[in-house]
């Protein structure tokens, strides 16, 4: 969850997750201290989304997203309360034009297709209250 969080930061912003003058040292800053929040390097971006990044960098594990699934609900659920276009839960072609590993080895892949609330989809700590 940490890595892909980290990805979208990085694609949103241009900037990595922790500053470093090595890559070396941004991986100690990444063990050892709190992502910053996306909101202090973007502050236009919808708060919606930046919670769902800020909770996939979260620095302890059991407060981050619980599964891929949860993380990708919020992310649907965010893209359509911004109205942008549906985002596929299964694609049907891969970025490099062949088939997913799923399909390619028959296995089912079962995504929840609807949007949920971003509660009670898996961050742990907004299911607390």
């Amino acid at each position: 969850m940490w890595s892909a969080g980290a990805v979208l930061f990085l694609l949103l912003t241009g900037e990595e997750v922790h500053r470093g003058r090595t890559s070396a040292e941004q991986m100690i800053y990444a063990a050892t201290q709190q992502a910053r929040l996306i909101s202090a390097v973007m502050p236009s971006l919808s708060g919606e989304l930046a919670h769902v990044i800020d909770v996939a960098l979260r620095f302890e594990m059991k407060s981050r997203w619980q599964s891929a699934g949860a993380m990708g609900n919020a992310l649907r659920h965010v893209a359509d309360q911004l109205g942008l276009r549906d985002i596929p839960a299964t694609p049907t072609m891969a970025p490099s034009g062949r088939a997913p590993v799923a399909a390619a080895t028959a296995m089912p892949v079962s995504m929840p297709t609807a949007p949920t609330l971003i509660h009670g989809s898996g961050d742990p700590l907004r299911e607390k209250s």
